[in-house]
């Protein structure tokens, strides 16, 4: 009796194995998987707990700050803030202390600015150059009120 113990276990585990690849084994988990950048140790970390994966990195616990991460993105990491690389304008559209140039800026990131549709995105872009912040206020649709609004946000 002893030999067909072995081989009935053998057979018992091989039909297990088969009944899961038939069935189905578990269903695969989810989970967001994103480069971090901007960190010690950079590189790809499960992202569905952002705080846990920054500090895996190296970094401090990171709160979200421009938008939603999704699964496949670059996600830099400055001073405890997650930027999702995809959602930053190009550097030649921004200039020093993270201001939308208005000279430079695409109608995409004018839009991005509280208050401006595409309609007044594309009204700025029509009225470049500008020289100063002031130069705003020649533009239908902007008035002191936007223009205070905007002040911190942009420049020339």
């Amino acid at each position: 009796m002893t030999p067909d113990r072995p081989v009935r276990a053998s057979a018992f585990v091989g039909l297990l194995l088969t009944a899961g690849v038939l069935l189905g084994g578990p269903e695969p988990v989810d989970a967001r998987v994103v480069q971090l950048v901007g960190v010690p140790s950079p590189g790809w970390y499960e992202a569905d707990d952002l705080g846990a994966a920054a500090r895996a990195a190296g970094g401090p616990p990171a709160h979200l700050a421009a938008g939603p991460i999704e699964d496949g993105d670059t996600v830099r990491l400055v001073s405890g803030w997650a930027l999702p690389v995809r959602t930053l304008a190009p550097v030649a559209t921004r200039v020093f202390g993270g201001r939308v140039s208005l000279n430079n800026a695409t109608m995409a990131d004018l839009e991005g600015l509280p208050g401006i549709g595409p309609a007044l995105a594309a009204r700025i872009v029509a009225g470049r150059p500008f020289g100063n912040l002031e130069d705003l206020d020649r533009i239908k649709g902007i008035g002191p009120a936007k223009l205070r609004a905007l002040a911190s946000l942009v420049a020339p």
